[in-house]
């Protein structure tokens, strides 16, 4: 199995990543999901994957409880 890094998890292209992962779980596993601003859709995609690891550019106000087992990072580094 291959583990994968989305960058721009939140946009058509990582949206398109995203569905060929879930169509071949046996395949590849989503290990880190980022995004720039779209926290909410981060937030979906992270509970739909549980990825490793997440990072946002912009930080939200606050990570969900339910998230809060994956590592998260913020800002443009």
């Amino acid at each position: 199995m291959r583990s994968v890094a989305i960058l721009g998890a939140t946009g058509s292209i990582g949206g398109q990543a995203l569905d060929i992962i879930e169509k071949h779980p046996d395949q590849f596993r989503a290990a880190v999901l980022t995004a720039y601003a779209s926290a909410e859709q981060l937030f979906e995609a992270a509970r739909r994957f549980r990825p490793q690891a997440a990072g946002l550019v912009v930080p939200p106000p606050r990570i969900p409880p339910d998230l809060k087992g994956i590592e998260w990072f913020f800002g443009p580094d």
